[in-house]
């Protein structure tokens, strides 16, 4: 259960960081995103911060092995779905238009992709590798790995890595 929790936790920060940055908005109504966000789990999946509210759910449904909880985790998820198909996605494809509907060709609205999602407009892009740490991993039985650190940068986008080479 605990793993349902943190993954679901991170997920949802994950989710808002971008919102902030990437979109240049917030989650309210009132102040939503100014730019389409198409990376970091929504590359994946087109609604990660609820799939991260319903990973929270699961975990706390099996933490408490409550029917109750379960039965709410399927409403919260019917009424999200409903919601998205009815309300959320219709308003995002008059904001966003033609961008928005390639992602929904491409992205799945619950099942991720097995591949980051790429628009168009990324095609030519650059990825550029560099080197920013080098550090010795701990391994089980005692023994250690050469491993090194990337800055991974994305057209405006930069990520840290992990590297280390197979044993």
């Amino acid at each position: 259960s605990i793993i349902f929790l943190v993954a679901g936790m991170s997920l949802l920060v994950m989710c808002i960081s971008l919102f902030i940055r990437r979109g240049r908005g917030t989650l309210a109504p009132w102040a939503p995103t100014q730019h389409l966000v198409v990376t970091g789990p929504y590359a994946f999946v087109r609604n990660p911060m609820i799939a991260g509210v319903l990973f929270v759910l699961i975990g706390e449904t099996i933490f408490t092995l409550s029917i109750s909880m379960a039965i709410w985790s399927f409403t919260f998820f019917l009424i999200n779905h409903l919601y998205f198909v009815l309300f959320e996605e219709p308003g995002l494809r008059k904001r966003f238009g033609t961008s928005y509907e390639a992602y929904c060709r491409q992205v799945r609205r619950w099942l991720p992709r097995r591949t980051a999602y790429r628009p168009a407009s990324w095609k030519k892009s650059k990825i550029f590798f560099i080197p920013s740490t080098f550090f010795f991993h701990r391994e089980c039985e005692g023994c250690y790995t050469n491993c090194a650190s990337f800055l991974i940068f994305f057209n405006t986008e930069f990520a840290t890595i992990l590297w280390c080479p197979p044993s």
